[in-house]
């Protein structure tokens, strides 16, 4: 699992992740400034960069947002499972 909580720079340090060196079954990053009470503008981008590399979002608090790889959890009527 990797969990990042870095002040913004979440996406920059997972674009330079190396996904086919690394299997990296969880990523949690937080998605809110707590100065500001705003989310991080960068969601979006980070949730299609991490989808494109085989990671479902499973779940969003507002505050955190954790992706999992594909093919490391199962959805049974709405209940994630890993």
């Amino acid at each position: 699992m990797l969990n990042l909580d870095i002040e913004w720079d979440e996406f920059e340090i997972i674009i330079d992740i190396d996904f086919q060196r690394y299997h990296i079954k969880v990523i949690c990053s937080e998605i809110v400034n707590y100065k500001t009470g705003r989310n991080n503008q960068q969601t979006p981008e980070l949730s299609r960069y991490l989808k494109d590399n085989g990671y479902s979002v499973i779940c969003n608090t507002g505050v955190n947002i954790v992706f999992a790889i594909n093919d490391f959890y199962v959805d049974i009527n709405g209940f994630l499972f890993v």
